[in-house]
């Protein structure tokens, strides 16, 4: 009995640390399972900055290692894909004001039928809607050997129009090679490219693109913009540009047929009126102005209803 009591007196004596000591070698088993636990549910909620800090060298800091390098990767992923959209978002806003601007311009280049104010009023709206410092119109002449300038919105421009600038179709500037091949060119600053910029006239010239009006297959002339910046312009950009420019090519085309109706039109009413006063002219030396009297009233005498004798007398 004694011993009982003995072995009952050091066992209640010992419950309390024997717990203690499990508790604490509890917590330190669990609390980097714990902090794994809770890393993976903030990385759930989409937090990908959290890591997880386990300084002991069991299997448990190799998982926590793994889980901050899956958490890296997956805020790289999620930082490069924002990236893509919010590019995508941006060039997709451009993409629709340049065609909301082209459609504009368009619109109220079709409304024109003359061609000299639908080419000056095409190249002022060119340049305020998208805000290119110098936009010019080319035109081929009559043998298509020259693009000869027509129309331009910048200061430079107006004293090459001063001086009849033209360049050689196929020889001088992106202007003379787009007109040549039919295909739009764009020019940098940079590289073989900078000799296009030697243009005194226009000399803040960092980037160019000339684009083709054509109409029916056939190259009718040469739409040329220039901007201050560089790189101003990208592949996506020429596919709008070269929309406005066929639209340009059919509104400069009606307006020619349109004035050439027109001046047909006044070149029939002239030969109309001349024959006219030909026939009127004609039939008054036919007719007499003599009028005589008769039962029936008065009735205007005609050579044939004249006797011989007068006759004479009418001539």
């Amino acid at each position: 009995q004694q011993a009982l009591q003995r072995s009952l007196f050091i066992f209640l004596l010992s419950i309390q640390p024997i717990a203690i000591a499990g508790w604490l070698l509890g917590n330190a088993l669990t609390a980097p399972l714990s902090k794994l636990t809770e890393g993976a549910e903030k990385l759930s909620g989409g937090d990908f900055t959290h890591r997880v800090h386990i300084n002991t060298r069991d299997e448990i800091a190799i998982l926590a290692g793994a889980f901050n390098s899956t958490a890296e990767k997956l805020r790289g992923l999620v930082t490069g894909l924002e990236q893509r959209v919010e590019e995508r978002t941006t060039a997709l806003t451009r993409r629709t004001s340049q065609l909301q601007a082209a459609t504009q311009v368009a619109r109220q280049a079709a409304a024109i039928k003359d061609t000299s104010a639908l080419l000056n009023d095409a190249v002022r709206l060119i340049s305020d809607q998208f805000g290119f410092y110098h936009a010019g119109i080319f035109l081929l002449d009559e043998n298509n050997e020259y693009a000869v300038l027509q129309a331009a919105s910048s200061a430079g421009g107006q004293r090459m129009l001063a001086r009849g600038h033209r360049l050689q179709v196929g020889k001088q500037g992106i202007v003379g090679f787009a007109a040549a091949q039919k295909r739009s060119r764009i020019a940098l600053d940079t590289g073989a490219d900078a000799v296009y910029f030697d243009n005194p006239d226009l000399p803040n010239t960092r980037s160019e693109a000339a684009l083709p009006l054509i109409v029916r297959e056939r190259v009718i002339g040469v739409l040329d913009i220039q901007s201050e910046k560089p790189q101003a312009f990208a592949s996506e950009d020429i596919e709008t540009f070269q929309t406005l420019a066929d639209q340009l090519a059919l509104a400069i085309e009606n307006a020619r047929l349109f004035n050439e109706m027109n001046f047909a039109v006044q070149q029939l009413q002239q030969t109309a009126s001349q024959r006219t006063r030909e026939a009127w002219g004609e039939i008054s030396q036919t007719r007499s102005h003599a009028y005589q009297y008769t039962p029936l009233g008065i009735q205007p005498v005609t050579r044939e209803t004249l006797p011989s004798t007068e006759t004479g007398k009418l001539n």
